[in-house]
């Protein structure tokens, strides 16, 4: 989690929203947990997904897009 937040360091604030891609359906849930755990949606506006949401959303095809920028 130290690495991520240093990643988004020069946009750390809750205005601008962040958005970390797993790889994988493990590595999701536990982003899932520790931006949970942390409360960074709510306090850095962190939400997270996985590489299958992000193709899917570049999809042409697929309206609405896919990505949803709320916490659930």
């Amino acid at each position: 989690m130290e690495q991520v937040l240093q990643a988004f360091a020069d946009c750390i604030s809750p205005e601008t929203p962040k958005y970390l891609c797993a790889p994988c359906s493990n590595c999701k849930g536990q982003l899932r947990d520790m931006l949970a755990y942390y409360d960074l949606w709510e306090r850095n506006r962190i939400l997270y997904g996985g590489l299958v949401e992000l193709v899917v959303n570049a999809m042409t095809d697929v309206k609405p897009g896919f990505i949803e920028w709320e916490w659930r």
